[in-house]
């Protein structure tokens, strides 16, 4: 099984926390790859400080649109109801919307070197501090799917099997994000959900 980045300080293979923090405290990313556990710090190779494209919440929809955009599926019933989570749920979907993998090869790499974790976690600790947002600690669980397509696979009716399942997951509550990439060269693919 994958490690699982989880937004927190804490990442197992089943599960992820976020640590309590107040409002002028630091939100650490820890990562557990197995019996090796490593701090993230929000910032790049280099030591600069990792900057979100979403910088105020002027980028999100105004409040009386509560449909955020957590799936590649725009179409309404994909889309997830801010209104039906708690505001720690609600402030880690929103957070993940800037998810994006960091390389190519994400099919294939380590599940937490192949995203913007520092990016995600610096977005979570400005919409917490905008929202005075005192953090509980709580769980969230991550998984992955890695696969590699057959040669004669169907992916119109692959896609139609995972677009019905997605709507399925949203109608029934608990998902936060779901994305998936693209089949690279030798097939092999990577999808994940929070």
């Amino acid at each position: 099984m994958a490690p699982q980045v989880l937004l927190d300080n804490t990442v197992s293979e089943h599960g992820a926390h976020v640590q309590e923090f107040s409002k002028d405290e630091e939100i650490i990313l820890t990562v557990n790859n197995g019996d090796k556990q490593e701090e993230k710090d929000p910032s790049d190779q280099n030591g600069h400080s990792v900057e979100s494209p979403l910088q105020s919440p002027s980028h999100y929809p105004p409040a009386q649109n509560n449909l955020l955009l957590s799936s590649p599926y725009t179409e309404s019933e994909h889309l997830l109801d801010l209104r039906t989570l708690d505001t720690s749920c609600g402030l880690i979907a929103r957070a993940l919307a800037i998810l994006h993998p960091t390389r190519s090869d994400y099919a294939v790499a380590n599940y937490t070197d192949s995203f913007n974790w520092e990016s995600v976690m610096t977005q979570l600790r400005m919409l917490a501090a905008n929202e005075d947002c005192q953090w509980q600690r709580q769980s969230f669980y991550t998984v992955t799917f890695r696969s590699k397509l057959k040669p004669d696979t169907n992916r119109a009716l692959l896609r139609q099997f995972d677009k019905e399942s997605h709507r399925e997951a949203i109608a029934s509550g608990g998902l936060l994000k779901y994305w998936f990439g693209s089949p690279d060269g030798e097939r092999r693919n990577l999808a994940t959900c929070k």
